[in-house]
């Protein structure tokens, strides 16, 4: 399959519920849509029309705490329900001793790292 342009869509609205030319593929954020609101009223029009994937920026699979298994459900159950053709998540860490800092932290290039890395 050829893909023309991916385009992030990052914000719930509107603009790409119409066909784009040259546009196959969107790429989802899916924490934008842990909630019940009109969000996901745009997604299934968008998902209807688009091939989707879905690009996790929130599992902080970096960091030495165990992920969120709430976190996890949520994505499991938008994937249950949307169907993205494939899942991403950057490695990168942005929780510790429980606080969230809400930014892609970049990891150590160590042994040790790559060790704990391996456990996924």
């Amino acid at each position: 399959m050829l893909y023309h342009t991916i385009y992030t869509f990052l914000f719930p609205n509107k603009s790409f519920t119409k066909k784009i030319k040259n546009v196959d593929v969107l790429e989802i954020h899916p924490e934008n849509f842990f909630g019940n609101g009109i969000e996901h009223h745009y997604l299934e029009q968008i998902s209807e029309i688009y091939d989707i994937s879905f690009h996790g920026i929130g599992l902080s699979l970096g960091s030495e705490e165990k992920v969120d298994k709430s976190h996890l459900k949520k994505i499991r159950n938008l994937m249950t329900k949307y169907k993205p053709f494939i899942y991403s998540e950057h490695m990168s860490w942005m929780k510790v001793d429980g606080i969230f800092f809400h930014d892609l932290l970049p990891l150590d290039y160590t042994k040790k790292r790559l060790n704990y890395l391996k456990l996924y």
